[in-house]
C-alpha cells in the first residue's frame, strides 16, 4: 500500500518499533526486555534504511531517542532528541520534539528554559490537546508565578472538565496564592479540597493526588486516611520514586504524631532511599534523633 511512500513506510515500521520498545520498557525479565528493545532496534534501522544517506525522517529520530530512553540511556536519547529538533516530519513541522525537550529541561529543574519550550510548542501548534498546556503551568507553578498558573491550569479544566493533573495543579495554585497566616488562604484551601476531593472520584489511584490529599489530612490528625492513601504507593513499584517518597514520608508524619517513633523512623527511612533528592524526610529524622 506504501510502496511508492516512504514516508509511510517509514512511519508503520517506527509504529512496530514503538510497541516493541513499549513493550520492553514494562518487561521485568532483563533477557526478554533485551530481545524486544533488540526488535524495535530493528524496525528502526529498517524505516531509517528507506531514506538511505539522506536526511533522516524526524519521525524516525523520535523512535530511536524513545528507545534510548527506554533502555536507560539518558544521555544518548537527550542527543537525539536534539538531532530530531531539527528536522521535518515529512516535510512538515512536528511539535512532538519540542514537548520532549521541554520535558526533559523540566526534569533537570531548568523550568524557564522548559516553559521557553512548551511555549514554542503551543505557538506552533494552538490546536494542540489541553495536556499540552500542563506544563506550562507546571513551569509556571514551579517558577512560583501562581497567578499565572492557576489561569493556566483553569484553562486546561475549561477544553477538558475531566483532567485530574489540571485539578492537582489548580489547587497547589490555590494553596500557594495567599500568606498561610490570612483569612485568603483559608478560602483558597477550601477551594483546593474540593478539587483534590473532584480529582480522587475521578482517579482514586493518582498517588499525586493522594499525597496532597494526605498532606492536608494530616493537619486534622486523620492518621487512618493518611495510611489508606499512602500505603498502597509504598507497594506499587510501577509509580514514581518521588510520588513513593512521598507517600513513605506522610506515612511517617502521621506515625511520628502518634508517638510510634521506631516505626516513624523506619518510614522517614524509606522514603531517602526511594528518593534520596526529597529532602522533607531528612528533617524528620534529624527531630527523631
Amino acid at each position: 500500500m506504501y510502496r511508492d511512500q516512504a514516508y509511510g513506510r517509514a512511519a508503520v515500521l517506527c509504529l512496530y518499533a514503538s510497541y516493541w520498545t513499549n513493550k520492553g520498557a514494562l518487561e521485568n525479565d532483563r533477557v526478554t526486555k533485551e530481545e524486544f528493545f533488540i526488535r524495535a532496534g530493528q524496525y528502526l534501522n529498517s524505516a531509517a534504511a528507506i531514506h538511505g544517506k539522506g536526511a533522516p525522517e524526524q519521525i524516525v529520530v523520535v523512535g530511536k531517542a524513545h528507545l534510548a530512553f527506554a533502555r536507560g540511556s539518558t544521555a544518548e536519547g537527550e542527543k537525539l532528541v536534539d538531532q530530531a529538533l531539527g528536522l521535518k516530519d515529512d516535510g512538515r513541522d512536528n511539535i512532538t520534539p519540542m514537548l520532549w525537550k521541554a520535558k526533559i529541561l523540566y526534569g533537570k529543574g531548568k523550568y524557564s528554559d522548559a516553559l521557553t519550550w512548551y511555549k514554542r510548542a503551543l505557538r506552533a501548534f494552538p490546536s494542540a490537546p489541553a495536556p499540552v498546556r500542563l506544563g506550562i503551568g507546571a513551569c509556571q507553578y514551579k517558577l512560583g508565578d501562581f497567578k499565572t498558573a492557576k489561569l493556566v491550569f483553569s484553562r486546561v479544566l475549561k477544553l477538558d472538565e475531566s483532567n485530574v493533573e489540571a485539578m492537582l495543579g489548580l489547587a497547589l495554585s490555590e494553596m500557594s496564592l495567599h500568606d498561610i497566616r490570612t483569612s485568603q488562604h483559608l478560602d483558597s484551601v477550601s477551594t483546593a479540597m474540593r478539587l483534590l476531593e473532584r480529582a480522587f472520584l475521578l482517579d482514586p489511584h493518582n498517588q499525586a493526588v493522594n499525597n496532597v490529599i494526605a498532606d492536608n489530612l494530616l493537619f486534622a490528625d486523620d492518621f487512618d486516611k493518611v495510611d489508606a492513601l499512602s500505603s498502597i504507593a509504598l507497594r506499587n513499584n510501577a509509580e514514581t520514586p518521588r510520588n513513593r517518597a512521598k507517600a513513605a514520608f506522610n506515612q511517617a508524619r502521621a506515625l511520628h504524631a502518634k508517638g510510634q517513633v521506631a516505626q516513624a523512623q523506619a518510614l522517614y527511612l524509606t522514603s531517602t532511599q526511594l528518593d534520596e533528592h526529597y529532602v522533607p524526610p531528612y528533617f524528620g529524622l534529624g527531630q527523631i534523633a
